[in-house]
This record gives structure tokens, sequence and C-alpha cells, in this order.
């Protein structure tokens, strides 16, 4: 079974009585991430849908409190020089929040 962007959703509850998370997840993008994890057990995910031999939604528990959620989703960024509009905008920013500095003080 494959899921549309519009039904596409991750949903991770804490339950914090027994310290423990569970997740949920239809969004390939997040499925691929969980499953390349290595500090993932395969075994734990449980699979619920598929569509071509691949993962569609999947359902695991993290018992581990150490571990970090963001580690699972966070993206890499990649550093790369700014480009000249995105200099251009810092200066211009820079120069209104001068200005408003100024503005700002009060009269004596």
């Amino acid at each position: 079974m494959k899921f549309g962007k519009d039904e596409q959703e991750t949903v991770i509850v804490f339950d914090a009585e027994i310290g423990e998370w569970e997740i949920y997840s239809c969004v390939p993008e997040h499925i691929k991430m969980v499953l390349k994890n290595p500090a993932i057990n395969s075994a734990d995910i449980e699979v619920l849908t598929q569509f071509e031999d691949k993962a569609t939604s999947i359902r695991f528990t993290l018992k581990n409190p150490a571990i970090s959620l963001a580690s699972f989703f966070k993206k890499k960024r990649i550093h790369q020089a700014p480009s000249e509009a995105q200099l251009q905008a810092r200066q211009k920013f820079a120069q209104m929040a001068k200005g408003r500095s100024t503005s700002n003080e009060v009269p004596q």
C-alpha cells in the first residue's frame, strides 16, 4: 500500500510512566532514516504495510531514554558559501536593524 502526500505522517508518542517512545511513520524519508539507523535493532521494527517489497509504514518502540530522537530525523546541513542574493539580504537586514535600534531610543 502506497500513501499519498496528504496521508503521510510520523507520530511520536512518549509514555512518561514507563519512559518509552512509540513511533509510527508512513513518510518514506523517515522510514529510510530509521531502517538505516544502527541504533535501532531492525528486529524491533514492525512493518505494517509494504509496496513493491518496500516498507511503506512502520511502528517501533524506543526503550532507551539516552537515545536522542533528533538523530533519527535531523537532516545534515551542507555548508556552502552564501549566494550574492543572501549576502545582499544580510546587509539589508543589518542596516534595517541598525535603523531600528537608533529609532527606538527614548528622546530626553
